[in-house]
């Protein structure tokens, strides 16, 4: 898992935060990083940080907020189940 501040997410982070990112450079993760994540989450070690949420059937209005390169965390897209 790779971890520091990258150039592009810096100015999300607060003063001596730290970004961690599953993506290596390679097209494939294990089910591994996924739990790491989790259990860093679950542990009060990471904090996910969520800008807006938008129902799958507002996806373009999702990705005009995300072009707009004001987002200060993630942009989460909700899908209803049929339960």
């Amino acid at each position: 898992m790779a971890e520091g501040r990258s150039a592009e997410g810096s100015n999300a982070l607060a003063p001596g935060g730290r970004s961690i990112s599953v993506d290596d450079g390679t097209p494939e993760f294990v089910a591994r990083d996924l739990e790491e994540l989790a259990e860093l989450v679950d542990n009060g070690f990471l904090r996910p940080v969520i800008a807006r949420r938008y129902p799958l059937d507002q996806i373009v209005e999702a990705h005009r907020y995300v072009e707009q390169d004001h987002k200060k965390g993630a942009v989460v897209i909700t899908v209803a189940h049929d339960d």
